[in-house]
C-alpha cells in the first residue's frame, strides 16, 4: 500500500511539475519566467538581517525570477526554532540550514531525497559532484540517497588549528640580542620565553607587566589552549580536527595517547613553563572576549608576547585607530620539533571541509515545487553567485572588480578588489550564513593580497607542511539513537577529564611529578569509561 501511495505522489509531482511551463531549462536564467515563489527558512546574524530587503536578495530574485518568502530566525535561537518548525505541520519549502539527524528526518518522511533531482535538474552542482566523486560519495547516505545540498569549502589556514603567534617586534629583538633564530626545539622555545619575561619588552619600566603566554583554553580547545601547541612536541595530540579532541584514527581504529609516558613528559614541561611564570593561569579559564581585551592594544601598550590561536580573529580584535596592533604584527612560530625524534608534526583536518547544508521538505514536493527548489539551489553553485558571496558584494553593481595584481596566493594573477566598506560588506550575503557554496582554493585566493590576508595564508602554509591528518570521516551517518547518546555523554566526560587534568597538572593543582597523582589520573579515565568510549567511537564513525 505504501509503495502504491508513493507512486501516486510521484505521478502528482510529475503532473504538477509539467504544469510549471514557466520554469526554464536546467542551467538557464532566469529559472522562472512568469514568477514563482519559494518559502525559505534561514537564520540571521546581528550584522546580517532583513533578508527581503538586502541588495543581494533583490539582485538574486531578479536574476532567478523566483521570489523568496523568507522565514528569518535569529541564529542564537536557531536550534529550538528549527526543532519546533520541523515537527510542525506548516513547513517551508527549503531549510537553508538545519539541526539534528538528517536520516531521522528522512525516515520520518519530512524531507525528500535529492540525488535524482540533482542529476535531472541540476547543472552546476551536478558538474561539481561529477568532477569530485569522492565528495559525492561522502554526502551520499548509506541508503544510497543524497538528502541535503552540501557546502564545500577549501581552507588551508583553518585546517591546522594549533598555532602559536609571537609579537614580531619582540621576536626580532630577542634574535638580535641573542643571535638565536626562531625557536625550533622545546629548549629554544623556553629560552625565548624566559628572555621575554626578563627584559621589559614593552620598555615601560615595569619588568613584571609582560604576559609571556596567554590563551583561552575554554573556547572549545580550538587552538586557543597554549597546550595545543606545546604538547605536540611530545606526542600527537589533536585539537579541533573533526573528531573528539585528543583522539585520532590510525589503521582504521580510534586511538589516543593521553595515558602515555610522552603525555606525562609534555605536562612536566608545561608545568615547568608555568612555574617560571611563562604561562598565566587565566589562559585556562578566561573567555575569548576577555583575552582579546588584553591583546587588543596600541603598539605603545603591548603586554602579550605569545598567543595560541588558529587564525587572526582568535588573537585580537581588528582596530581602525592610529598605531593599533594589527594581525600582521604577530608572527606564527614554526611548530616545535618532537623532543625525541626531532620531527615536526601538526594535527590537521582535510583542506576541503564538507557539511550538509540545505534540505528540501516533503511539503515542497507536495506543492509541486521540487524541481523549482532544486533549480533555485543549483544557482548557488554558479561561478557568478559563488564569487559574489565570497567577495562580499555584487559585481554587476560595481561592489567589487577584477584587477591585474598580486592575489592572496602570492602570485601575479587576476585579483579581486572590493569597493565596499566593512559595514556595507556585512550587509551582503555571506557564504557562512546563506545557501550552499563550493569554495575552491582557487576562488579563495583571488582576493587581492593585503597584509593580513596574505600573512594568515602564509601561516597556514607553514603549518600545512607538517600536517598529519587525524583521520576522521567528514560525514557521519550513524542512526543508532542509543549509540549516539552514549557517545555524546561519554565524550563530554572523557574529554572533560583529560582537559581538566592537563590544565591542573600544568598549574600544579595536581603534581605531575607524583607517580600516585599520575596513576590516579589514568585510573579515573578507565573508571569513567575510556575504553568503552573508544569502542563506541569505532562504531559511531563506521570503523566496525
Amino acid at each position: 500500500m505504501k509503495k502504491f501511495v508513493s507512486i501516486i505522489l510521484m505521478l502528482c509531482l510529475l503532473l504538477s511539475c509539467s504544469a510549471l511551463a514557466e520554469i526554464t531549462a536546467p542551467g538557464e536564467f532566469p529559472v522562472a519566467t512568469e514568477g514563482e515563489t519559494l518559502q525559505v527558512w534561514a537564520s540571521s546574524f546581528s550584522n546580517m538581517t532583513d533578508f527581503p530587503n538586502l541588495p543581494h536578495t533583490k539582485w538574486f530574485e531578479e536574476k532567478t525570477g523566483v521570489h523568496i518568502d523568507w522565514i528569518e530566525v535569529p541564529n542564537a535561537d536557531m536550534t529550538a526554532i528549527f526543532n519546533t518548525s520541523i515537527a510542525g505541520d506548516d513547513k517551508p519549502d527549503i531549510y537553508m540550514s538545519y539541526r539534528g539527524d538528517l536520516l531521522t528526518f528522512a525516515e520520518d518522511e519530512v524531507i525528500i531525497p535529492l540525488d535524482e533531482l540533482i542529476d535531472t535538474y541540476s547543472v552546476y552542482l551536478k558538474g561539481f559532484l561529477d568532477a569530485n566523486p569522492d565528495i559525492r560519495a561522502e554526502i551520499t547516505a548509506p541508503d544510497g540517497h543524497i538528502w541535503a545540498i552540501p557546502k564545500v569549502e577549501s581552507n588551508v589556514y583553518q585546517s591546522t588549528a594549533n598555532k602559536m603567534w609571537v609579537y614580531t617586534e619582540w621576536l626580532d629583538a630577542y634574535k638580535a640580542a641573542t643571535g638565536n633564530g626562531d625557536p625550533q626545539t622545546i629548549d629554544e622555545f623556553e629560552e625565548m620565553l624566559l628572555y621575554f619575561k626578563a627584559n621589559d619588552m614593552n620598555g615601560n619600566g615595569d619588568p613584571d607587566d609582560e604576559i609571556v603566554i596567554t590563551g583561552n583554553a575554554n573556547y572549545g580547545a580550538a587552538g586557543g589552549d597554549p597546550l595545543a601547541y606545546i604538547m605536540n612536541a611530545f606526542l600527537y595530540l589533536p585539537y579541533d580536527v573533526g573528531g573528539p579532541n585528543y583522539f585520532y584514527v590510525e589503521d582504521g581504529k580510534v586511538k589516543s595517547d593521553v595515558m602515555s609516558d610522552d603525555m606525562r613528559e609534555g605536562l612536566k614541561y608545561a608545568n615547568k613553563l608555568y612555574n617560571e611564570g611563562l604561562i598565566i593561569s587565566e589562559a585556562f579559564t578566561q573567555s575569548l572576549v576577555d583575552m582579546r581585551a588584553v591583546t587588543t592594544t596600541t603598539k605603545d601598550h603591548v603586554v602579550v608576547a605569545c598567543i595560541p590561536a588558529p587564525y587572526h580573529f582568535r588573537m585580537l580584535t581588528a582596530q581602525s585607530i592610529e598605531n593599533a596592533v594589527g594581525f600582521s604584527d604577530y608572527t606564527a612560530l614554526t611548530p616545535l620539533d618532537n623532543y625525541k625524534t626531532g620531527e615536526k608534526v601538526v594535527p590537521a583536518r582535510p583542506i576541503d571541509g564538507i557539511g550538509n547544508r540545505c534540505i528540501v521538505t516533503k511539503a515542497c514536493e507536495e506543492r509541486g515545487r521540487a524541481e523549482l527548489a532544486i533549480r533555485w539551489l543549483d544557482t548557488f553553485f554558479t561561478e557568478e553567485v559563488i564569487e559574489d558571496m565570497v567577495f562580499r558584494g555584487i559585481r554587476d553593481n560595481g561592489d567589487w572588480e577584477f584587477v591585474d595584481g598580486v592575489t592572496s596566493l602570492g602570485g601575479d594573477n587576476r585579483a579581486v578588489v572590493n569597493h565596499l566598506s566593512a559595514d556595507e560588506q556585512n550587509r551582503t550575503w555571506n557564504r557562512d550564513w546563506i545557501g550552499s557554496t563550493w569554495l575552491t582554493l582557487e576562488t579563495r585566493y583571488m582576493t587581492a593580497a593585503d597584509g593580513d590576508a596574505l600573512h594568515e595564508e602564509e601561516a597556514g602554509k607553514l603549518y600545512r607542511q607538517y600536517a598529519r591528518q587525524a583521520g576522521w570521516p567528514r560525514m557521519i551517518w550513524s542512526t543508532d539513537v542509543d549509540l549516539n547518546a552514549d557517545k555524546s555523554t561519554l565524550q563530554s566526560l572523557i574529554v572533560g577529564d583529560i582537559t581538566t587534568a592537563m590544565s591542573e597538572f600544568t598549574m600544579g593543582i595536581r603534581d605531575i611529578n607524583d607517580d600516585a597523582a599520575w596513576e590516579a589520573y589514568k585510573a579515573q579515565l578507565e573508571a569513567d569509561g575510556y575504553e568503552k568510549f573508544i569502542d563506541i567511537c569505532n562504531q559511531y564513525y563506521g570503523f566496525e
